[in-house]
């Protein structure tokens, strides 16, 4: 909060999208997981980690391919986001 004569501002965090995903959940919900993967695995993986929808909803709009690393799931991830 700023104090500026009479008048006050009070700077808050933005609001998150509850529908958007970011990669860091992502990352905590998949993070047993061995690569190469895909995206049955990946979806195992959160679910087993106890993943909120919102990542479940995401993970199921990944292209059902082999994902050789932590690096392929983020650009999986930036597609995703683009689109929506």
């Amino acid at each position: 909060m700023f104090i500026k004569g009479n008048n006050f501002k009070i700077d808050r965090a933005p609001r998150e999208d509850k529908n958007k995903v970011m990669l860091a959940p992502v990352e905590l919900y998949i993070r047993g997981i061995a690569f190469p993967t895909n995206k049955q695995a990946l979806y195992i993986e959160a679910r087993a980690n106890n993943a909120p929808e919102n990542v479940m909803n995401t993970l199921k709009q990944f292209q059902d391919i082999q994902y050789q690393s932590m690096m392929d799931v983020s650009q999986e991830l930036k597609q995703i986001s683009r689109l929506s």
